[in-house]
């Protein structure tokens, strides 16, 4: 009796291989969110929502910080703000932040002494 000692390994990575979880899109933020917009690597944290703004005709704006300590705003009004953002689990945000601490642009002077 012939033994096959063929292994088809198409099927063995299909074995090993864990499966992929889908992206899952959003339709919208959410203050406390964390979200990826995985085309470009960028993370972002909605931190909260402004009364009205003053400089975008009093409109309600997310407040939001990247990964790399950037803060920006964002419409909530805007249909297409939301287009192609993933949710992201708070610990893989902190992760990057603490991976790529935000450097300050701005030293001040060291204190004088009289």
């Amino acid at each position: 009796m012939k033994q096959n000692n063929i292994i088809n390994l198409s099927d063995y990575r299909k074995e090993k291989t864990p499966p992929q979880i889908p992206l899952q899109y959003i339709q919208d933020f959410e203050v406390g969110g964390y979200y990826i917009y995985p085309k470009l690597g960028v993370m972002i944290h909605c931190m909260l929502i402004t009364d009205n703004s003053h400089t975008h005709n009093n409109e309600l704006m997310y407040i939001m910080e990247d990964q790399f300590g950037n803060i920006f705003s964002v419409p909530i009004d805007d249909p297409d703000g939301a287009v192609d953002w993933c949710f992201l689990e708070k610990e893989v945000f902190t992760k990057m932040v603490k991976k790529h601490p935000p450097e300050s642009e701005f030293e001040p002077e060291p204190p004088r002494v009289g």
